[in-house]
């Protein structure tokens, strides 16, 4: 079936609320709607939201795939990337997850995030010692984050 724009809106408003209600098979099925039309609704958004509903329902690989497909279309935004990288630090493999942290701890530096860049720096803190490496290692890993970050600028 297609929808017009306004009912895509609509289907978003409920699809919040019942993700925000917890009626995670409903939102499922909402967002699953909404992206099934137009892939790239609110950049992203709609997979990201989808991800986190699959999520609570411990449906792992349709989370995954979910982030995936939200990163697509929003690379650059750091809430979704921070949680797929979440995601990742949850569920995925320990190496994974630090490298997506690492990166979103670069974009988060370029673009003058300092909570984010905060945030991603514990995150980073807690997995570094699950891979066996120091805080030395860290400070090494992400001052190379920060040094691609700007020669990325020029």
């Amino acid at each position: 079936m297609k929808y017009t724009s306004q009912e895509l809106i609509q289907m978003e408003a409920k699809a919040l609320s019942c993700q925000s209600s917890g009626d995670w098979k409903r939102a499922v099925e909402l967002f699953e709607a909404i992206v099934a039309q137009q892939p790239d609704w609110e950049h992203g958004l709609a997979w990201s939201n989808l991800a986190g509903c699959y999520e609570e329902l411990n449906e792992l690989p349709a989370a995954r795939n979910a982030y995936e497909q939200a990163m697509k279309f929003s690379r650059r935004d750091l809430m979704i990337w921070g949680n797929f990288a979440s995601f990742l630090f949850l569920h995925g493999d320990i190496k994974e997850a630090f490298d997506e942290h690492l990166r979103l701890y670069g974009a988060a530096v370029q673009g003058g995030d300092a909570d984010t860049a905060q945030t991603v720096i514990l995150a980073l803190q807690t997995l570094a010692p699950k891979l066996g490496w120091t805080n030395e290692d860290i400070d090494l890993q992400l001052s190379r984050a920060r040094n691609d970050q700007f020669a990325r600028k020029e």
